[in-house]
């Protein structure tokens, strides 16, 4: 049985290799070249011929760089968007999860009330009206390295554009909802929280984005109480995406990576 090491997904990835499919990656993994380094270290690789081994162990020497630079750009331009799962063990220190909420409506028509951002053990709330603006978002946002969402892809980070002047996020974006996807595990946030038995504090357990929608109503009309709910609300979505990027992080290696060939 070939021997398998479990480090960092990124340095078993191979994808970020030009003409590298994950049907190749599999192969190499198979012929016991599991890492980076693996590569670089073996003179000969069935089905790598000799010019092609030198271009790789050029890209390999500088995605080595790169990581130890912590240039989480060279990777996500190599890398699909749905393999950025890819990134979260390497730039865990540097990710922050980002959930938003709204006065309901679509992007470019409704407001965003909420803006939650958790990293590096803080979380941050900015609040329309109060603290809510394209610059302090920036400041915030741009002091990490990757975004974790849920379905952000499609309506946080959208919305977060044609809502906020100004506003460019371009940073990876590692969507949970997509990941939980390609495990076969569906639904929204909340039951992903049940199916990994994370519980919430009972004054908000059930609540959804319509209560949060209403709760904004309240709080407008004058309702101090409704705003600390809502808040209490938008902390439990956002930090609860770290715990759930962790445990997803850990399925998807052990499904898509070189751990799961010797099954």
């Amino acid at each position: 049985m070939l021997k398998y090491k479990k480090i960092i997904m990124l340095k078993h990835t191979f994808t970020i290799l030009p003409g590298v499919g994950t049907r190749f990656e599999r192969h190499l993994w198979r012929e016991g070249v599991f890492t980076w380094e693996d590569f670089l270290t073996r003179i000969h690789i069935p089905g790598v011929s000799q010019s092609r081994k030198n271009i790789f162990d050029r890209e390999i020497t500088k995605a080595l760089h790169a990581l130890e630079k912590g240039d989480i750009d060279y990777f996500s331009i190599r890398l699909h968007h749905n393999e950025y799962w890819r990134l979260f063990d390497a730039f865990h220190k540097d990710a922050v999860c980002l959930d938003i909420e709204t006065m309901g409506g679509p992007a470019g028509y409704g407001e965003v009330t909420i803006v939650g951002m958790y990293g590096r053990d803080q979380m941050h709330t900015l609040i329309k009206d109060i603290n809510l603006d394209s610059g302090t978002l920036k400041d915030i946002l741009f002091q990490y390295k990757l975004i974790i969402t849920y379905y952000g892809r499609v309506f946080d980070i959208p919305f977060l554009h044609k809502s906020i002047s100004g506003l460019k996020v371009d940073m990876p974006n590692y969507d949970l909802c997509f990941a939980a996807r390609r495990l076969n595990i569906k639904g929204g946030l909340k039951k992903l929280e049940a199916y990994f038995g994370m519980r919430r504090e009972d004054s908000i357990t059930g609540m959804d984005g319509y209560d949060a929608v209403k709760l904004w109503g309240k709080y407008i009309e004058g309702d101090e109480d409704a705003l600390k709910i809502l808040l209490k609300y938008n902390e439990a979505d956002t930090k609860n995406l770290y715990q759930l990027a962790e445990v997803l992080s850990m399925m998807l290696s052990r499904e898509y990576g070189p751990e799961n060939i010797n099954r």
